[in-house]
């Protein structure tokens, strides 16, 4: 059977930056022309690639594929070519060209170019030229169409991706019963007097109409976006509709390399330190900070959801990679990178070795060029320049098929990694069943830890009393409570009448602590004691390992230890910083004139050498705080 050939053009005044997310994202683009969903099947390959075999039924008959191409080059081309082993066809190819009418893909207008290829078998030819003219080409074209049109008239393209256009409903959104819409409101009537009503309504509509497609896996800050509302108002009312019966939330553990969701899990105690992503070929180390991420869906009773797939492979289900090429052993391509300025990775699939490439405004000093080698990309990290149009000359050097991924390194916008909530009161105080499993430890990028103590608190027990201390320690913790609450932190554990807090960031973190002395005082003030409270404080950031201790999230070392001993070199009524978390802090911007400020170098039990810290100290009460020491924190 000869190759049958279909092509369209469109010609627009929206730069092709703007639609590549839309026009490149073939997973929506099926889904939303009503193809069928596909099943797909990963076999690794000795060469660190992975043979990807799709399959799905249509018309009663079932077809299955092997993706034998898929390539794109950001803002510019999509490539991919499928030979079949069952079905109507022999070979499919779609081609999608973005051609810049001005050169630059940031500004100006673009032609669009959509080329398809399909080879028949017997007796499916003619078939198949009548669906594909009559229902492929001209739905791809209006699809297009209409996303061109919303563009010019200034729609953002995420959004569209997330919530689409009114006359192009999505197939699988299908009304529900009125009896199950009732249900689903009475359920959320609870909410309305604690949260905005207009976010309630706005959740109940979304879990009401919304695709089974799109529910499977709600990330409250795409609906933040979607709904213009508040991101903390959205999380708290999801975390609040979970508890409620409304929602459910459970975790997806993210391939580094693809950043889907490798895993699943309905509570932090199924994770597991290692997980495999088949579709990459990858096993890997799972962490708190990039690898686990909360998502939510609504209660099994009320909605039922669905996961599909209608393109796994496309630059919509990998909106991070640039560029997906493929080079046979000893190949050599010239390939444009023309990327907005940032920081990219760049991997390859014939080894673990990672090159990263800073895209910069203006000319880099020397021209880029890549090299692929046994082990993955060769030679140091490389400049180049933003939108740059040049050529770039890639060999492959190895004696194995490549392919080579240039990708962002910012993660996924909306995600709501698992770090962000083992640092959250709110998640803590509503979900304390959460914990991993005994002996799992899982890393955290980056977390910043507070210890406090009371200062001169076996003095104040024999001069107040037993009862009389005791209720003091627990109202300074109060105090404290509620400064870690309001910058976002957490409060993980007492000991004795001490504090360990973790925040998300050391901003956060520095502000609570320079409220800490205050609040404590306000808090206990209300006693009528004759005692002032007077508190030593510690700040450390930086990585740390999560585990699970009594059946609650604990934080383990380097930076645990550091704030803990940087603490016991601190006075009455200072905040020590250890010296390279200060280095990152915008100091003069958080610190006002009521602190002194001074460097130091201290003793520090289990680290070699001194350690640099930063003094803060109250001006005011410099001298007159109570500067004796107190039981040591211990953290070890």
């Amino acid at each position: 059977m000869s190759v049958q050939e279909h092509s369209f053009e469109l010609r627009t005044e929206v730069p092709a930056a703007r639609l590549w997310p839309l026009l490149s994202d073939t997973d929506l683009t099926n889904r939303l022309l009503g193809r069928p969903a596909v099943e797909y099947r990963y076999e690794p390959q000795p060469d660190g690639t992975t043979r990807v075999i799709g399959s799905y039924r249509e018309m009663g008959v079932l077809h299955r594929y092997v993706e034998s191409r898929f390539e794109w080059r950001y803002g510019r081309l999509l490539d991919l070519e499928r030979h079949f082993e069952a079905g109507a066809m022999r070979r499919f190819r779609m081609r999608l060209e973005l051609d810049p009418e001005g050169g630059h893909l940031d500004r100006g207008g673009c032609r669009v170019r959509v080329h398809f290829e399909a080879e028949a078998r017997a007796p499916f030819g003619p078939l198949l030229w009548l669906v594909t003219r009559t229902q492929v080409v001209p739905g791809f074209k209006r699809l297009f169409g209409r996303w061109i049109e919303a563009l010019a008239r200034g729609e953002d393209p995420q959004r569209l991706r997330r919530a689409g256009l009114p006359d192009l409903p999505d197939p699988e959104a299908r009304p529900l019963p009125h009896g199950v819409r009732a249900q689903i409101a009475e359920r959320a009537r609870p909410l309305e007097a604690r949260h905005d009503p207009a976010l309630v309504r706005a959740l109940v509509d979304t879990i009401a109409g919304g695709s089974p497609l799109d529910l499977h896996r709600m990330r409250p800050r795409a609906y933040a976006r979607q709904w213009g509302t508040e991101e903390e108002a959205t999380l708290a009312l999801f975390f609040d509709a979970t508890r409620e019966g409304l929602l459910r939330m459970r975790w997806d553990v993210i391939c580094p390399h693809c950043r889907s969701a490798a895993e699943g899990a309905t509570t932090l105690a199924e994770i597991e330190e290692k997980a495999a992503c088949a579709g990459c070929n990858l096993r890997f180390d799972v962490d708190l900070s990039r690898s686990l991420e909360a998502v939510f869906q609504p209660h099994p009773a009320l909605r039922a959801t669905k996961e599909a797939k209608f393109c796994a492979l496309g630059p919509g289900s990998n909106t991070h990679v640039y560029l997906r090429l493929h080079l046979s052993p000893g190949a050599t391509a010239e390939v444009p990178l023309e990327l907005p300025p940032g920081r990219y990775r760049l991997r390859t699939t014939t080894g673990s070795h990672y090159q990263y490439l800073n895209i910069v405004d203006g000319d880099a000093d020397r021209p880029l060029s890549l090299r692929i080698g046994e082990s993955g990309l060769v030679g140091d990290d490389q400049v180049h320049g933003a939108w740059c149009t040049e050529p770039v000359p890639i060999h492959n050097e190895s004696a194995r098929p490549a392919l080579l991924f240039v990708e962002t390194g910012a993660w996924l916008t909306d995600a709501l990694p698992a770090s962000e909530l083992v640092v959250s009161q709110r998640f803590r105080d509503l979900f304390s069943s959460e914990v991993l499993s005994p002996g799992v430890r899982l890393s955290v990028e980056k977390v910043a830890i507070v210890f406090t103590d009371l200062v001169s608190s076996t003095a104040m027990y024999r001069t107040l009393g037993d009862g009389a201390a005791f209720k003091l320690v627990w109202s300074h913790f109060d105090g404290l409570k509620a400064v870690i609450a309001r910058e976002g932190g957490t409060l993980v554990k007492t000991i004795g009448d001490a504090v360990m807090a973790a925040f998300p960031d050391p901003e956060r973190a520095l502000r609570a602590a320079l409220d800490f002395q205050h609040a404590a005082e306000e808090a206990t003030r209300a006693l009528g004691y004759d005692w002032k409270v007077g508190l030593k404080i510690g700040l450390a950031a930086g990585p740390a390992l999560v585990v699970n201790l009594n059946d609650r999230l604990d934080f383990f070392g380097t930076t645990v230890n550091l704030a803990a001993r940087v603490q016991g070199a601190s006075r009455a009524g200072e905040v020590l910083v250890d010296g390279r978390t200060a280095a990152e802090l915008p100091l003069d911007a958080i610190v006002d004139a009521r602190w002194a400020r001074s460097t130091d170098a201290v003793d520090a039990k289990g680290f070699t050498g001194k350690v640099e810290v930063v003094r803060l100290a109250r001006r005011h009460e410099a001298e007159a705080a109570p500067s004796a020491p107190t039981d040591e924190v211990r953290s070890d």
